[in-house]
């Protein structure tokens, strides 16, 4: 029984990282409309919504087995596992190669 309690506050606190991600990713993309090298951004921003719908499919899940098109939810929580993962690797590879194509990268701080 105490098992999950546990589980369910995992459960919850992966829901809140989950909304803290792509809250911040939203808030970015915002701020950085006119920036041309954001491409990394959008992904992660995808890939932020896709990890949010994962655990709250996962808090359905914890509450009982839920049926969505005929299909379990944990066929839905694996696809977008899957799709979150593939486009956290597609950001990597894209950030990657505008690092690369770069002649150097240049970290700087705004000034006040």
């Amino acid at each position: 029984m105490n098992d999950y309690y546990v589980q369910g506050i995992f459960y919850f606190s992966n829901f809140f990282i989950a909304a803290f991600m792509l809250r911040y990713a939203w808030k970015f993309l915002r701020q950085t409309i006119q920036h041309k090298d954001r491409r990394p951004w959008d992904l992660l921003f995808l890939a932020a919504l896709f990890y949010f719908i994962h655990h709250i499919l996962s808090l359905f899940d914890l509450y009982g087995t839920l049926t969505l098109f005929n299909q379990d939810i944990n066929y839905y929580e694996m696809a977008t596992e899957f799709i979150f993962s593939g486009l956290i690797l597609y950001t990597i590879i894209t950030q990657q190669n505008l690092i690369l194509h770069k002649a150097k990268l240049i970290i700087r701080r705004k000034r006040r």
